[in-house]
């Protein structure tokens, strides 16, 4: 027995610490395509941390890549373009000549945006073929997320290490997409976004007590733990569905990136506190649907990056929203019956609740500072 709750508060603590790496980290390509009758343009969209593992482009080891440095490996990140980027109309490949290098601020930070035509032959695109490999080999996580606009519809795909082809027929509208794509890249998100999954766990830890001034007593029944839970996590999972739809349909317009990352992490902050001393315990999913409101603007982020908008958002939107509720319903489904078992135990009060509250409250304010400040204290 002893030797069983040394592992869970070994597993606890580096899960705990590897937030600090995996909260701000992505690897995400973009790929926008521009078609118009036989012309074929595009923009490919890459980050800089993630060049940066590629050709190394920091040359003075400051930790900053300027501009400069940018533009003395311009003709690198173009041939890591062309090397990993096939696009094809029918069986005729096409050119993919580089013209621009730009910087673009997304969501996972800064990018290198590469503008790009291409040359087919002169043929009307017809069936257009993309094969992208992106740094799948440094990167096994890594994404790239494809935007085709062709007249007035816009197609969508999600390119992982297993899935690196997409095929658009032109004449027949059919695309080789399926929902199943947004519906992974939901539960990704949620994985690879440890602040949510963090704040999530937050949440309903102390779903196991009820709270009786400031102090928490175990609960009875599973099915009191379960019912408490399943108040919180709806009520946040109805509000960043709210949210996530009115950004992403742009009915309102989010605030800056680096604003939601705050909120974001003041959410994570005042859930930990309140974990600490309980000075909202009823009707406590009120607090899960305010907080829920801003995390659906950090999600939508995510499909907001795609260029889409109107209709072309719908499978993607729906996609990504059922694979967000696949995770936290995995996330739950695994965290309740062990905090259950453990409810009685100073083990699960102190180390759970209470250690594992004020490491969530100390990361929180850790990514706070960074966020607004510019200064990040580890390196991701």
């Amino acid at each position: 027995m002893k030797e069983f709750l040394v592992f869970l508060v070994l597993s606890l603590c580096s899960v705990l610490t590897s937030t600090a790496v995996l909260a701000h980290t992505t690897s995400d390509g973009f790929i926008a395509l521009d078609i118009e009758g036989q012309a074929l343009s595009g923009q490919y969209d890459v980050a800089l941390q993630d060049l940066e593992v590629i050709i190394g482009l920091d040359q003075n080891q400051d930790g900053k890549i300027t501009w400069g440095e940018l533009t003395a490996h311009q003709s690198e990140i173009f041939s890591y373009l062309v090397g990993h980027l096939e696009l094809r109309n029918g069986d005729e490949a096409c050119a993919i000549m580089p013209i621009d290098l730009q910087v673009s601020e997304l969501s996972g930070g800064a990018f290198a945006s590469v503008i790009f035509e291409t040359s087919c032959d002169a043929k009307p695109i017809s069936k257009l073929l993309v094969r992208y490999s992106g740094m799948f080999d440094e990167d096994a996580q890594h994404r790239g997320l494809l935007s085709i606009f062709f007249r007035d519809k816009t197609e969508s795909a999600v390119f992982s290490k297993s899935s690196q082809t997409f095929e658009y027929d032109l004449a027949s509208r059919n695309a080789s997409t399926k929902i199943t794509q947004f519906i992974t890249e939901g539960i990704s998100h949620i994985f690879r976004g440890i602040d949510h999954m963090l704040f999530l766990v937050a949440l309903v830890l102390p779903a196991v007590y009820v709270s009786r001034g400031k102090r928490y007593h175990p609960q009875e029944k599973l099915t009191d733990v379960v019912l408490s839970a399943l108040k919180v996590v709806t009520a946040f999972t109805v509000a960043h569905t709210i949210t996530l739809c009115l950004t992403s349909f742009s009915v309102i317009s989010p605030p800056p990136l680096r604003v939601v990352e705050v909120l974001v992490a003041l959410t994570i902050l005042l859930t930990a506190i309140n974990n600490l001393r309980p000075l909202v315990s009823h009707n406590f999913w009120l607090v899960g649907f305010c907080f829920g409101l801003i995390h659906g603007v950090g999600y939508a982020s995510v499909l907001n990056d795609l260029g889409l908008s109107g209709w072309s958002l719908a499978k993607p939107l729906i996609g990504f929203n059922l694979g967000v509720e696949l995770a936290q319903i995995m996330i739950i489904g695994l965290f309740l019956p062990l905090a259950f078992a453990l409810r009685r135990t100073n083990f699960y009060y102190f180390v759970f609740l209470i250690g594992g509250s004020t490491i969530t409250a100390g990361l929180a304010g850790l990514w706070m500072y960074e966020q607004i400040s510019g200064n990040f204290v580890l390196f991701f």
